[in-house]
């Protein structure tokens, strides 16, 4: 690495979270001379405990691009479980129950999406100390040093380097600082960054915490409540959704390997609906939450939290610009918008994966321009912009099922079925080529930041989908109306495969465990499908697809 002058370090990174740990992991395994500093230490508590595919996926990119075998053992359960942290969860499904006051609890009024074993699954429910404090670990075993309970007071963004003064007055210099603090992201507050008020368009309070006894939401059921579903409820991400918000009960301890026996829990609530209410704990809102909503309830029956309840009055915030002087600010610390389909970590791979790819060449050259991170800025003001769409319009949603149903198949399209592609692709080309010009560019798309960002088709359906529920908001159009429009851009848009039923809303639950719907699909992308989506399948060989389905076939086999 050239150095220019004389500095401790050539990157500082305040905060060693998952996203600070990551980039410092693979900035020292370039040769970079890292430091994490933290005004905490290892283990602790970190919101964002769902992965889904691109999580998984961009992890084992970036181990297979920057010879990481770590990242990759990482990126699966079964290699997270073997080889990193017996206590995390199993997450073979996305579930929605919907709870509407002004009917009977029916599991009708639900969606289920598993994901699937054939191509990537199962997912994970991380228990953030474990993983966290694994990755800050690993980074430290690949050169970097980590510094805890270290607060700074004062940052110098001089023209030559960073300097950094400590509260017990010691100085660490160097050549560029990223801000991977989080929400109190100490070079936003000093340079001012934040939108005031943000530009989010959603609105969501939270009460959390981890609790012990939480039953699974499959045995508190009786009589006709039962219904058959493609997995169990508890081996998903489970979403109790209604009218104004939604409840996350994410467990750990459900398979039959786990060592941990909590469960995360975070009620969100819109704030303009329901304030927070004065004198009152979170323990207790959460309680009269609960008997308002007795079906839910039994799930709670005898359940204890084992933490204390955090509280956060509003969940959204944002920046201006996450770019500067020598700085940048890395994932959280840019903006957030609400844990609602595990956005945050994904979003989190993508920007640690395009700042390193920027970062690493500006160390090679002594050239930190502002201008060579311009993309960077774009991909995380796109992932915030995005996500704060697809989260409002899924609040505005949860009013009506029929509404929701319809939008809910706009994500899976963009989650799980499209940009799933990309990633492949670029991984089979790697595995080919073994060069690592395969993932370059990956943030260089005409929508960065959306679910997928380089397909026109997915764009058009996207927009037209939350214009049509925010007009639903604004009162100019009726939640059935919505519904329709939002069912026609999906049967007209032809991007996805009819064998995966996405288009028919009278379908509610998606089987991803099904070989002849992944070979269907496959040979529609390859020979039916309209052109750009052809192309998305043109680099995926078939060979090598029937390779890896049958491999997960038989490692999914011997999991059960």
């Amino acid at each position: 690495m050239k150095n220019g002058m004389d500095t401790d370090y050539d990157v500082a990174i305040l905060g060693s979270g998952i996203s600070g740990s990551l980039l410092a992991t693979i900035l020292a395994r370039r040769g970079a001379r890292v430091v994490m500093i933290d005004a905490a230490s290892h283990p602790k508590f970190a919101i964002g405990e769902s992965t889904v595919g691109h999580t998984s996926g961009m992890l084992e990119l970036l181990g297979m691009q920057f010879d990481i075998p770590e990242f990759q053992q990482l990126s699966t359960f079964m290699g997270a479980r073997k080889h990193i942290a017996s206590g995390i969860g199993i997450k073979r499904g996305f579930a929605f129950i919907h709870h509407d006051k002004s009917r009977p609890f029916d599991l009708d009024y639900s969606n289920q999406l598993v994901i699937s074993p054939i191509l990537h699954g199962p997912e994970a429910h991380w228990y953030r100390q474990d993983i966290d404090a694994y990755v800050a670990h690993i980074a430290v075993r690949y050169g970097s040093d980590l510094k805890q309970q270290l607060r700074i007071k004062d940052i110098d963004l001089g023209q030559d380097k960073v300097t950094l003064v400590s509260d017990r007055d010691e100085r660490i210099t160097c050549r560029y600082l990223v801000d991977a603090a989080g929400p109190n992201s100490p070079v936003a507050r000093q340079q001012a960054l934040r939108d005031t008020p943000t530009r989010c368009k959603t609105h969501s309070r939270s009460i959390f915490t981890h609790m012990i006894g939480v039953k699974p939401f499959d045995d508190v059921l009786v009589g006709s409540e039962r219904k058959p579903s493609p997995v169990p409820w508890f081996q998903c991400t489970l979403h109790h959704i209604f009218d104004g918000g939604w409840l996350w009960v994410i467990p750990f301890n459900n398979h039959k390997w786990s060592t941990n026996p909590l469960c995360s829990v975070g009620l969100q609530l819109d704030p303009r609906r329901w304030p927070v209410p004065e004198g009152v704990t979170p323990e207790q809102e959460f309680n009269a939450w609960l008997k308002e909503n007795p079906i839910v309830e039994r799930q709670f029956v005898g359940a204890r939290s084992v933490r204390e309840w955090v509280s956060v009055p509003r969940l959204q915030y944002s920046s201006k610009r996450t770019i500067g002087h020598r700085y940048c600010l890395l994932g959280h610390a840019s903006g957030f918008i609400d844990p609602l389909f595990s956005r945050g970590l994904a979003g989190t791979m993508m920007s640690v994966h395009s700042l390193s790819l920027r970062l690493l060449d500006a160390l090679k050259e002594d050239d930190f321009d502002v201008s060579r991170f311009e993309t960077f800025d774009r991909l995380q003001q796109g992932l915030l912009n995005h996500n704060d769409q697809l989260v409002n319009s899924a609040f505005i949603a949860f009013r009506d099922f029929e509404l929701w149903n319809a939008f809910f198949r706009v994500w899976v399209i963009g989650e799980a079925a499209l940009d799933f592609l990309r990633l492949l692709k670029a991984k089979f080309e790697f595995k080919e080529t073994r060069d690592e010009r395969a993932f370059h560019g990956m943030d260089e798309v005409p929508y960065p930041g959306l679910l997928c960002p380089d397909e026109a088709a997915y764009k058009k359906l996207w927009d037209e989908s939350v214009a049509s529920i925010e007009a639903v908001e604004r009162g100019e159009m009726s939640s059935k109306d919505a519904t329709a429009r939002i069912v026609h851009g999906l049967q007209s848009a032809q991007i996805v495969s009819p064998a995966l039923g996405l288009t028919d809303p009278s379908r509610h639950h998606f089987d991803g465990r099904s070989v002849a719907d992944a070979l269907s699909a496959f040979a529609w992308g390859k020979l039916s499908a309209p052109e750009s989506i052809k192309q998305r399948y043109a680099g995926l060989p078939a060979g090598g697809m029937l390779r890896m389905m049958m491999n997960n076939v038989v490692s999914a086999a011997l999991r059960s």
